[in-house]
């Protein structure tokens, strides 16, 4: 029995345990569980970091770092099921964002090197997480797009 806690709820950006071809526990077992502590600082935007994580208890804060006289910015909460770090995952390129414990709890994470051992030994399921992970960041991507397009419309009316 995993200790992956997986909620039921309306939110699309969960990992979908019934999208993948085999049974998510086989993922997390290629995955490291780390614990995190209430205020524990994650990711820091600007690093190097191409690995993913799967939230498996707790919640998380996705912000921008203060800037000058500027707070930071909360961008969203993440909780359990949810998956961070995809995009450096993909990419390759420097975290965005950081992010920051709100509670105890654990994630999984998953290095590149973890995820091509799963491709290796598991094919289909890492083809169908891949697919999985491509949802989520597509749903990202039409949120910022509709954000922006709300943002531009205030502006304009202004």
């Amino acid at each position: 029995m995993s200790d992956f806690v997986y909620t039921e709820s309306d939110d699309l950006l969960r990992i979908r345990p019934e999208a993948l071809s085999g049974d998510f526990e086989t993922v997390l077992q290629y995955a490291e569980r780390e614990s995190f502590s209430e205020g524990d600082i994650m990711i820091v935007e600007g690093t190097f970091d191409e690995a993913l994580a799967f939230v498996g208890e707790g919640e998380l804060e996705v912000f921008l770092p203060a800037q000058g006289k500027h707070d930071s910015i909360t961008l969203h909460h993440v909780t359990s099921g949810m998956v961070i770090g995809e995009q450096s995952f993909f990419d390759c390129e420097p975290r965005s964002t950081s992010i920051r414990a709100l509670t105890s709890g654990h994630w999984h994470r998953m290095s590149r090197e973890q995820f091509a051992s799963l491709f290796a030994d598991h094919p289909a399921l890492a083809r169908d997480l891949l697919f999985e992970l491509g949802r989520i960041v597509s749903l990202k991507l039409r949120e910022t797009t509709r954000l922006l397009s709300e943002s531009a419309n205030v502006h304009t009316e202004t």
